[in-house]
């Protein structure tokens, strides 16, 4: 049998349906988050299939994925304030 290994920081679940799953950087550089979002966040989603993700390093680099009607991903952008 084999095992799958889904790593994120934090996943919200209502019952037993999971509705989000987050990976959290700090640091930030436009490689690890990219790299984040395709091999931790979108598999994740996909596992899991949690209905929202979120990649958030502090800047307003951070966003929120949500499934298109295509089973493709959006990502929306967080308006970040200091």
């Amino acid at each position: 049998m084999s095992r799958i290994k889904i790593q994120v920081d934090l996943i919200i679940k209502k019952g037993n349906k999971i509705l989000v799953v987050a990976e959290v950087k700090k640091n930030y550089h436009p490689k690890k988050r990219r790299s984040a979002i395709e091999h931790q966040l979108k598999p994740a989603m996909d596992w899991t299939n949690a209905k929202f993700g979120v990649y958030w390093d502090g800047t307003n680099k951070s966003c929120l994925l949500t499934w298109k009607s295509d089973r493709t991903f959006a990502e929306k952008p967080f308006s970040v304030k200091k």
